[in-house]
């Protein structure tokens, strides 16, 4: 593998280590940072808003936290040179297991606060499971390809 992939693979899996220390924190204080916000920038919402908004904030972040987390584990495989394994493919199904209750809790959040924007991201967040599940099967059939490549000498 060049040493610029290398590098590039290692600087991405320490974004990722960042981002979700970043989400860690802003998952935990989102009930109050979240109230501060609507309070200072959206007064007139209603105050039925917060509920629903911190429902599927938590739920995406919680989400994203994990997703984060086999992410950086794909780069980690990547950095070492070894990305089309069986481990990788059930990585990436994972994540876009993941991905489908970010795509349910929207298209849901929908009922309660009605807005272009949340239909949007939920449709986005299926559409993308729908995708990592198609890339989980092609890893799987590269992990099966290159184990009967290296069987075959």
């Amino acid at each position: 593998m060049e040493k610029g992939t290398k590098n590039l693979g290692r600087a991405l899996e320490m974004l990722c280590a960042v981002c979700m220390a970043a989400g860690a924190a802003v998952v935990a204080t989102l009930p109050w940072s979240l109230r501060w916000y609507l309070t200072h920038y959206h007064a007139s919402l209603p105050e039925g808003v917060y509920p629903s908004m911190l429902t599927l904030l938590g739920i995406s972040g919680v989400c994203a936290f994990i997703i984060l987390g086999y992410g950086r584990r794909i780069l980690h495989d990547i950095s070492l040179g070894d990305p089309f394994t069986p481990r990788t493919a059930r990585r990436f199904k994972a994540i876009a297991a993941w991905c489908l209750p970010i795509a349910g809790a929207y298209l849901g959040g929908m009922f309660f606060l009605p807005s272009a924007f949340v239909v949007m991201v939920g449709l986005a967040f299926a559409f993308l499971a729908v995708l990592l599940f198609l890339l989980a099967e092609l890893f799987a059939q590269a992990a099966r390809f290159k184990q009967e490549n290296d069987l075959t000498i």
